[in-house]
């Protein structure tokens, strides 16, 4: 419910969790927050995309072991380009 109350707090309108164990970070998020579980970081990157907008404001965060810094590789690469 913390990490929530931190989405909640930052007005986020989309959360997407990635892996196993991080499901139950969405637990309390507050009405209106849009909320997707992914098993990996392709589905992640593929989510995060779909949803993106210009302007948009990304914040990850992730354990080495779930590989989420690669979704932000993704994204700077992409920007690159």
């Amino acid at each position: 419910r913390e990490v929530a109350s931190f989405f909640t707090d930052a007005h986020a309108q989309a959360v997407i969790t990635l892996g196993e164990h991080a499901v139950h970070y969405a637990e309390g998020l507050a009405d209106g927050i849009t909320h997707t579980h992914v098993r990996n970081v392709d589905e992640a990157y593929a989510e995060l995309r779909r949803i993106l907008e210009d302007r948009s404001v990304v914040f990850i965060k992730g354990s080495l072991y779930s590989n989420a810094c690669k979704v932000a590789d993704q994204l700077m690469e992409e920007g690159r380009r």
